[in-house]
């Protein structure tokens, strides 16, 4: 039988916790090429690094992977590719059609995924499809001073944020943030006119505010087959994230969850859209009106999306029943999390910082009680893969988190990630 290889495209925390996966399922070291390395693969011993500094250049990112497959002897392996991170998803769409007689990878083609990661396009589709969104406006270099607050809803704060953030990721600029949520029209005017003078020169969205704290988050990973049809669904709900001015949004915290009904709207959706791969929605329970608002999808797993792996569901068990056994296709859709009995509650951050920020939630007992039965891990804590220099820059993230909490007190609402 034809064997296969991982290759992880990336080297952030989301990247490592595909490495892991696949370290716990293969028991094999795992093949990671990325640009530059990020602090969550450093050290690993579980990773064999391939690091090209001009990577994402398209000619340049072609022909390394092409090379690499022949190092693989990729004729007699399939080599499964899997990107992380915005960048990398849409550099492997862009050139898909040049590696894929090297390659097997779950990927849309460029068109749906230069639709679904510009975030005016995903709502243009999110409305055609039946998906709630809060009230949005899209801010222009040509109507930056002509904002119409009354479609919105008229009230502050508002939230605001880059359309494309591919592009995002490449400025900088005093107070960046990946999502602003600002309390007067000076401030929306202050902030578009940073990011304009940075070099950022494509479209804001502009959106109505969703009031609620961590409580009425929630953010859902699916995986959907080769054939279009989904096979995985797994509801996290963040009980905390990074209070840090330029990473909120990013979540520290993730109880698992189960909801039939938002998972039956968002498989319509998947589906009718023709989506493969995997996917992860960012969404909020309106309190005004008992509805889920979707702010985004990202074409990826995210950086805290080991949860899912600790609930259920196995990534690279997911791509090898898929690509390389084809047997998920006559499988049964799994909906994670319906039995709580086997719930394992997902941390990035010390008890004593979940003790102290968490305590208020109502959903805070439910998170204790798995830390209780030791029903909990994280991404980077890994056994196999613990050396000194691991262990101490854990130690390290974990004196970061203890600063940021210290510095900026309590964790301000998300509005969109």
């Amino acid at each position: 039988m034809k064997e296969y290889r991982f290759i992880v495209l990336g080297s952030d925390q989301n990247a490592y916790g595909q490495v892991r996966a696949i370290n716990e399922f293969t028991h094999k070291k795992v093949d990671v090429v990325a640009q530059s390395l990020f602090s969550a693969t450093k050290y690993s011993k579980i990773t064999n690094l391939h690091l090209y500094s001009d990577l994402l250049d398209d000619d340049k990112f072609v022909k390394y992977l092409i090379n690499l497959y022949h190092e693989f002897n990729g004729s007699k392996v399939m080599l499964l590719l899997l990107p992380c991170g915005d960048t990398y998803i849409e550099l492997l769409s862009r050139n898909q059609n040049a590696l894929k007689d090297y390659y097997t990878f779950p990927i849309n083609n460029y068109e749906l995924t230069t639709q679904l990661t510009d975030k005016e396009n995903f709502i243009k589709v999110a409305d055609q499809y039946g998906l709630n969104h809060p009230r949005s406006l899209i801010i222009t270099s040509d109507t930056s001073d002509e904002i119409n607050y009354d479609q919105i809803g008229g009230q502050f704060p508002v939230a605001l944020k880059a359309v494309d953030s591919v592009k995002w990721l490449d400025i900088d600029f005093p107070g960046r943030k990946k999502a602003f949520v600002l309390n007067s029209r000076e401030e929306v005017s202050q902030t578009i006119k940073a990011a304009r003078a940075a070099g950022y020169d494509e479209n804001f969205i502009l959106q109505e505010y969703i009031p609620g704290g961590a409580s009425t988050d929630r953010v859902l990973n699916c995986y959907v087959d080769q054939y279009h049809h989904v096979k995985m669904m797994n509801l996290g709900h963040p009980l905390l994230e990074d209070p840090s001015p330029g990473s909120i949004g990013n979540y520290l915290v993730i109880l698992p969850e189960y909801n039939l009904e938002l998972y039956q709207m968002v498989k319509k959706f998947l589906e009718a859209i023709k989506y493969t791969g995997f996917a992860n929605f960012d969404l909020k329970l309106d309190p005004r009106d008992h509805q889920y608002k979707f702010f985004e999808i990202n074409l990826r797993f995210g950086r805290s999306s080991f949860y899912v792996n600790l609930n259920g569901a196995s990534f690279p068990k997911l791509l090898l029943e898929d690509y390389f056994e084809g047997s998920m296709k006559n499988q049964p859709l799994h909906y994670c999390n319906d039995d709580s009995k086997k719930h394992v509650l997902w941390t990035s951050v010390p008890k004593s910082i979940f003790k102290k920020y968490v305590k208020h939630d109502p959903y805070y007992f439910e998170a204790t009680e798995l830390i209780n039965r030791k029903a909990y891990s994280d991404t980077l804590t890994y056994n196999p893969d613990l050396s000194l220099k691991r262990k101490l820059m854990i130690l390290h993230m974990d004196s970061y988190y203890r600063k940021a909490f210290k510095k900026y007190g309590k964790i301000p609402e998300s509005q969109n990630k």
